[in-house]
């Protein structure tokens, strides 16, 4: 790994919908996971992962629910090892 960059961005209370993230682009990162709400404003998650990495994402939708816990995650497949990121947001 590099120690001066940034591998894995995660986000929340980011407030865009699913039309507003097709329009976000974070140079030499990729979308790795997202939700975003289908009801309410606000709230939603999203990890960036590194162009250099492999992910894949993993879905966890079956374990949100709106306006109480958000949640997205990604598995990286490092060459040493494996390592899960989880993005949670509990609204107040």
């Amino acid at each position: 790994m590099y120690p001066d960059l940034l591998h894995v961005l995660c986000l929340t209370e980011h407030h865009l919908n699913k039309m507003g993230m097709n329009h976000v682009y974070v140079e030499n990162y990729n979308t790795g996971a997202q939700l975003c709400r289908a009801i309410n404003d606000k709230g939603r998650v999203v990890i960036y992962v590194h162009s250099s990495l492999k992910f894949s994402s993993i879905d966890l939708s079956k374990h949100c629910k709106e306006k109480d816990i958000e949640i997205c995650a990604v598995k990286l497949n490092l060459s040493s090892s494996t390592v899960y990121m989880v993005t949670i947001y509990r609204s107040p």
